[in-house]
């Protein structure tokens, strides 16, 4: 076939041969098995590894740059019960974008910069290509006290409004980790000063227990013993943080328990 036609296989034995069908049958049935008078290549000649897909910091720094501070969005606000006044206050302005399809973005960053972000919109839920994930953080400050880690940034934003904490600061890992968020995790609650709290606020299913666990066993190994270790879990199998705020409205939330 020359460029712009396709088919199936038939399709192309029959444009190659100028066979009809019956012909077809017999030239696909010398491929079958071991069929006799077929040359098969040589396995050198195939690929021995599957390359896998090549990240693109440079692509996740372009996007970046071109997208928007996001000051407000009505989907955040709506749909997810996000209050204006904290995504404008100091600890997420210019933390949280907005693309050019008014996409939220929550972008991540590793030990060498940002490295991708999380893409959040109604009934969408996706990450940049060629991004990887790392973290997704609020404005850290002197004297911060807490640290809330989360399982995407909406519901990091939801725990802010449902325990507002002057001395807090938030991250997310965008859902379970990958192999270098673990080491993320361990330095920011190594950046953490004395006395610090660790509120570990993940979704309450099994994959947020097991991201709980892991987050858990990560400060166990951090040099940090003075750590206040608190495990938060939304009331209600199966919810998220986002859902306890979109149900409670006004309605007051218990305080955290220390999980040890």
């Amino acid at each position: 076939m020359h460029a712009g036609h396709s088919g199936t296989i038939i399709d192309l034995v029959q444009y190659v041969k100028g066979c009809r069908l019956g012909g077809v049958r017999q030239e696909l049935r010398r491929w079958r098995g071991a069929g006799q008078g077929v040359v098969r290549p040589h396995p050198d000649l195939f690929r021995q590894e599957i390359e896998t897909v090549s990240k693109d910091r440079a692509q996740v720094l372009m996007d970046l740059a071109c997208f928007k501070d996001l000051s407000f969005h009505r989907y955040l606000e709506e749909a997810r019960r996000i209050p204006r006044a904290l995504l404008q206050s100091p600890r997420f302005a210019g933390r949280i974008k907005v693309d050019g399809r008014a996409n939220v973005i929550f972008p991540h960053a590793d030990a060498a910069g940002p490295c991708g972000y999380e893409i959040k919109n109604r009934n969408f839920t996706g990450f940049s290509r060629g991004g990887d994930k790392g973290l997704f953080f609020s404005a850290a400050r002197a004297g911060d006290t807490t640290l809330v880690i989360a399982e995407s940034g909406i519901d990091a934003l939801s725990y802010a409004v449902l325990h507002p904490q002057e001395n807090a600061r938030y991250a997310s890992t965008a859902g379970a980790m990958n192999t270098s968020q673990p080491a993320l995790i361990a330095s920011a609650i190594e950046k953490m000063g004395p006395g610090a709290s660790l509120i570990i606020a993940t979704d309450n299913d099994e994959g947020g227990c097991a991201l709980a666990a892991q987050i858990d066993a990560i400060a166990a190994q951090t040099r940090r013993r003075d750590l206040q270790i608190i495990q938060d879990l939304p009331a209600g199998e199966g919810s998220d943080w986002n859902d306890i705020l979109r149900a409670s409205a006004a309605s007051p939330v218990p305080a955290p328990e220390p999980c040890r």
